[in-house]
């Protein structure tokens, strides 16, 4: 533990020590992962912690942290503010920094990136040498890189795309020439879009740093395909700062901190089942039955009635009449062909003998 004192003590030390030229006009202590998001009023939409590791990043805007508090309540890791361009260093850094390894957080340091001040190169060797640096003590994250909007001008810094794309690779490159680690990338996706063009080259070394204070991740840059870390708020809604989730278990967390891989991307949530089809349509009612009145004039009675019944018709009442054709039906009511509701009655008129 003298050791471990030691290097911490040195530290606190050094980062003191630092003289901060900053340039007029400039407020580095108002910058942080985010800052550009705020300054463009992106609204926060969410309001409950997405699936993932719960942690944090904090800057000076915080100030000091009680992380036993963070850590009671359930926070597994955070990224601590370190530097801004070579000139700022975070006041706050040492209590930040060392208070979370002190309550057992996994943590790591960000740089907020200038790239209009100097070069990548420049600028990891500044951060690594002022709180950016790692070491394979189970709890330290390799160091990020905080490139997003500009607080001071104009959103790319003035590099167009291509200039953009080497200026990250230089810091990559440099910060992992001096660490053996490659940085975390923390940005936005319209940011990268808009100001490298959609760079692709940095996802198969660089974990990915989404911000992205939505009801999704969305869509990433290219290059990745998945985040490892997501900053899903600015609002302090479980921990001091702003709120991120790390994509994988504690387990993996522990991997990355200590060089391994970035975890798996998470498999992909399985559509949900197709609805069920439909239910068939019920079959067409029966036809109604209807009366269609037959024609039984001429027709012996007992057989007119038999017809008429066939028809789903009703014999009616029979009147007799004489006639020289005697019990054969001579008229009838409703006439033959007509439509009557089933069992509709049938009168009929039929000849009788003379003299009966």
């Amino acid at each position: 533990m003298g050791l471990k004192r030691a290097v911490l003590a040195g530290l606190a030390v050094g980062l003191i020590a630092v003289a901060t030229a900053v340039g007029a006009g400039d407020h580095p202590e108002r910058d942080f992962a985010g800052s550009g998001l705020v300054q463009r009023h992106a609204p926060a939409l969410r309001t409950a912690r997405p699936a993932g590791l719960p942690g944090l990043d904090v800057s000076s805007w915080q100030g000091n942290i009680d992380w036993a508090s963070v850590a009671a309540n359930g926070g597994r890791f955070a990224y601590v503010k370190a530097t801004e361009s070579t000139t700022y260093v975070n006041p706050y850094f040492t209590q930040q920094y060392v208070g979370a390894y002190q309550a057992g957080l996994v943590r790591g340091a960000y740089h907020f990136a200038l790239p209009d001040r100097s070069t990548g190169a420049a600028q990891a060797d500044f951060f690594a040498a002022h709180g950016g640096a790692w070491s394979a003590d189970n709890q330290t994250l390799p160091g990020a890189l905080d490139i997003e909007y500009n607080p001071y001008g104009p959103t790319c810094y003035g590099l167009g795309q291509s200039a953009m794309a080497a200026w990250v690779e230089s810091f990559s490159a440099e910060y992992h020439s001096l660490t053996g680690r490659w940085p975390v990338i923390y940005t936005t996706t319209n940011w990268w879009l808009q100001c490298t063009g959609n760079y692709a080259g940095l996802g198969a070394t660089s974990p990915l740093w989404i911000a992205c204070w939505c009801q999704t991740a969305g869509q990433l840059p290219a290059g990745w395909s998945t985040y490892t870390f997501w900053q899903w708020t600015n609002q302090p809604v479980d921990f001091p700062g702003d709120q991120d989730v790390f994509s994988g278990s504690d387990a993996e967390l522990l991997t990355l901190a200590n060089g391994g891989p970035p975890p798996e991307p998470p498999p992909p949530v399985p559509p949900p089942p197709p609805p069920p089809p439909p239910p068939p349509p019920p079959p067409p009612p029966p036809p109604a039955v209807i009366c269609r009145v037959p024609r039984v004039i001429g027709m012996r009675l007992a057989r007119a009635r038999t017809t008429i019944r066939r028809a789903h018709c009703t014999p009616g009442r029979i009147r007799r009449v004489r006639w020289r054709r005697a019990g054969r039906v001579l008229a009838q009511k409703p006439s033959a062909g007509r439509r009557r509701p089933r069992g509709t009655r049938v009168r009929l008129v039929v000849g009788r003998a003379a003299g009966r």
